[in-house]
């Protein structure tokens, strides 16, 4: 038989106590391998299984068998459970509170950095809402998509990205690029065609005038980005902005 190798030592017992009283009561031999079966990990149990071997009449084999099954049950019966989404895509939508069926004795933690979704509990339990949660994280994909609208950098400010998230759960992702003007909106596909024409009709609501500060200093393009560094350190600008809450100021990366 193959346990996980983690129950050994509650197999053997301190001092070999246990094997020698199943090995005595069931007139076996039992030998229990040192080392774990290669390629035999398992992700749920999180561990490799090791051979346990019994010697002795097929009656009492079977009796020795039952009695370390139940110690293996016993050691195993708490679980810890991981799930990645490796599709980046997903992890903004994932939302527990839609997922049913999960028993409220099990706790999931999420981690949105990795991707892991931690599920720990008993076994059976834990074992029931993997496959509820990866069911629900398989639906999630086919109701996802995402799509690139350009957008000229100088106007891609204008896009108040939390407010689209809140009113049509999409996400609204800007290129890290300077050059590039593509604005990336992703979500379900009726949604993310509404955010994009909310997006853009919202923007035009706006005059967009733009300060060159070179030319205010000779076309010193030095200076100026000294001048943007230092407004965006001390945030100078930020008085001008709560006395005016209806303009929106924003200033250029060093960069540009």
């Amino acid at each position: 038989m193959v346990v996980p190798s983690k129950c050994k030592a509650a197999i053997i017992g301190s001092g070999g106590k246990t094997i020698i009283a199943i090995s005595r009561e069931f007139d076996v031999k039992i030998n229990v391998a040192k080392d774990h079966n290669e390629g035999s990990f398992d992700e749920d149990l999180n561990d490799y299984t090791s051979n346990v071997t019994l010697f002795g009449d097929f009656e009492s084999v079977n009796q020795a068998k039952e009695r370390i099954s139940k110690i293996v049950k016993e050691e195993t019966k708490n679980a810890v459970i991981k799930i990645n989404v490796a599709d980046e895509l997903l992890i903004p939508f994932i939302n527990f509170d839609k997922i049913e069926g999960v028993s409220e004795s099990i706790k999931t933690q999420f981690y949105t950095s990795s991707g892991d979704i931690v599920i720990s509990g008993l076994r059976e339990e834990a074992s029931a809402a993997k496959t509820t949660i990866q069911s629900y994280i398989d639906n999630l994909s086919l109701q996802l998509t995402e799509q690139k609208v350009k957008i000229p950098k100088k106007f891609q400010f204008l896009i108040n990205a939390a407010n689209i998230k809140e009113k049509y759960n999409v996400v609204v992702s800007f290129p890290a690029d300077i050059k590039d003007e593509f604005v990336t909106f992703a979500g379900e596909e009726s949604k993310v065609k509404e955010a994009i024409d909310f997006a853009r009709n919202s923007s035009k609501t706006y005059i967009v005038d733009t300060l060159d500060i070179s030319k205010a200093h000779s076309k010193n393009v030095q200076h100026a980005k000294a001048l943007v560094l230092y407004f965006s350190k001390y945030t100078v600008l930020s008085k001008i902005q709560q006395e005016n809450p209806a303009v929106i100021i924003t200033l250029p990366a060093p960069e540009e």
